[in-house]
């Protein structure tokens, strides 16, 4: 068996294992939130639309004696959020670990059979990895804004949309880089935009996220100032909210910095492209490893004895 034969062997039994771990992954949440009964209506959090106009108006009626007749000015009044749904974050993380073992099923079986993941890899890329994080990553972002306090619709589409539109860069972006040729110019300056506008991407999804953790922070830190709750502790933000924040976003720029890295060893000539395949398996799953025991201990340990 030459050595390449030996890589792709590698790598197709790297995405078995991650498969497994997946697969056995979600299993043990699936155990844990079905063992402890009593944790399952916390793990879901309602979602609402706000500015809701009308039916009531505000009218304010001029009382002045001078001039001509008194005249009153009508406007559409907002009302209180409206529930639209509700979002289980247990099913959220259970899904994100089952989406990624199927693709991880896919790739060990190097394309059920059809040989389609190692003939991209041969060419330096792989695209069906960019269409499961448009779908699990996007999840991932929602379930991240719910925990740190995102409760509006338009806000988690938001998450969602700009999540998914941020892999379709990086797909942009190893497209481009595929091959054994020199790159063109117009290539770079594709890989270039695409990069950019990537990382911009990201720092509107944090932006987001972060601002949403500090303004909840804030909330609790005014609102609960000195007070305790039935276990005599002070009220605060919980240290798992803080992890979940912090430990995906060093994930989600570390997805980046894979790539900023591949781009650096493909534009110095013919790249071996493995290397980076198995750094994003990896990536993909502690990423969604230490999501998925953030969101666990807190909705599911923290309340088991309730």
């Amino acid at each position: 068996m030459s050595t390449v034969q030996m890589s792709y062997a590698h790598i197709l039994k790297t995405n078995r294992n991650a498969a497994i771990v997946h697969i056995v992954t979600a299993c043990i949440v699936i155990y844990l939130y079905n063992h402890w009964p009593a944790t399952q209506t916390r793990s879901t959090f309602e979602v609402f639309r706000s500015q809701i106009a009308g039916p009531d108006t505000i009218t304010e009626c001029s009382t002045s004696t001078i001039g001509p007749p008194t005249q009153c000015n009508s406007e559409l009044a907002f009302q209180k959020p409206a529930n639209v749904t509700s979002v289980n974050l247990i099913y959220g993380t259970i899904a994100f670990f089952l989406i990624t073992a199927a693709a991880h099923i896919f790739y060990a079986t190097d394309g059920f059979g059809s040989r389609a993941y190692t003939s991209n890899l041969a060419q330096g890329w792989n695209p069906f990895r960019w269409f499961e994080y448009a779908v699990s990553a996007s999840i991932m972002s929602v379930l991240i804004g719910l925990a740190d306090g995102v409760r509006d619709s338009s806000t988690l589409i938001l998450l969602a949309g700009v999540t998914a539109a941020m892999q379709f860069n990086g797909f942009t972006v190893e497209s481009l880089l595929r091959g054994k040729q020199k790159l063109s110019a117009n290539a770079v300056t594709g890989i270039q935009g695409s990069t950019v506008s990537g990382w911009i991407l990201f720092v509107i999804l944090w932006s987001v996220l972060i601002y949403s953790f500090l303004t909840l922070k804030h909330d609790v830190d005014t609102l609960y100032s000195g007070e305790t709750g039935p276990d005599n502790k002070p009220i605060q933000v919980p240290s798992w909210i803080i992890f979940v924040v912090l430990f995906q976003l060093v994930y989600y720029a570390s997805f980046g910095i894979v790539q900023f890295k591949h781009i650096q060893k493909r534009l110095k000539g013919p790249y071996d492209y493995l290397s980076t395949e198995s750094s994003y398996i990896w990536l993909s799953y502690f990423a969604k490893l230490s999501l998925g025991a953030g969101l666990s201990y807190g909705l599911l340990f923290r309340f088991k004895d309730c």
